[in-house]
């Protein structure tokens, strides 16, 4: 289950820990949603209707995958000589991890492993500690993930009306990212 606001949310609340960069925050955050890609590449292949293809939780999931995404950020890094490149690959990667372990901690089961170990065979805490969860209890996590893409929504506006210069423009688009 595809927890991508809550994640964001918690990317925005690192601000006051990591230390002040450009785009350092920003990667995070991107690292933080990247994972839930395979969420929508599970649609784009549902509605080819290719659903042999179990990828939800293990592409973009697998640790190896960490590693891969840096190391193409930082040959682009230096073939155009940016170094606010690699910046961007540690907050990518940093972001990645935590989103990791966050999917970890809420019992949701990962392909960690991903593609040495098949995703049928997927990294689940709950078969160790053996947690019952009522039924609906996804279900509600699901509706409130609404909820905290307001919340979001809000906490960037919040972080614009803050600092207006150059950022007016982007009010009235969160705006109507908030009412959609």
């Amino acid at each position: 289950m595809a927890h991508t606001s809550i994640h964001a949310i918690i990317g925005l609340k690192f601000e006051n820990i990591i230390p002040r960069n450009k785009y350092l925050l920003t990667s995070i955050i991107i690292g933080l949603i990247l994972p839930d890609l395979d969420l929508i590449l599970k649609y784009i292949l549902e509605i080819f209707e290719i659903s042999n293809l179990i990828i939800y939780n293990s592409i973009f999931h697998s640790i190896f995958m960490i590693p891969i995404l840096s190391l193409i950020i930082l040959i682009y890094s230096e073939i155009k000589q940016k170094k606010d490149l690699k910046i961007i690959a540690v907050g990518i990667a940093i972001g990645m991890i935590s989103h990791i372990i966050l999917n970890l901690l809420t019992f949701q089961s990962i392909g960690i492993f991903y593609p040495l170990i098949g995703v049928e065979s997927n990294l689940d805490l709950n078969k160790y500690i053996n947690i019952q969860f009522h039924n609906n209890y996804y279900n509600w996590i699901g509706a409130f993930e609404f909820f905290f893409f307001r919340l979001y929504g809000w906490m960037i506006l919040q972080k614009v009306i803050k600092n207006p210069f150059n950022n007016n423009n982007f009010i009235n688009k969160i705006n109507l990212w908030i009412k959609l």
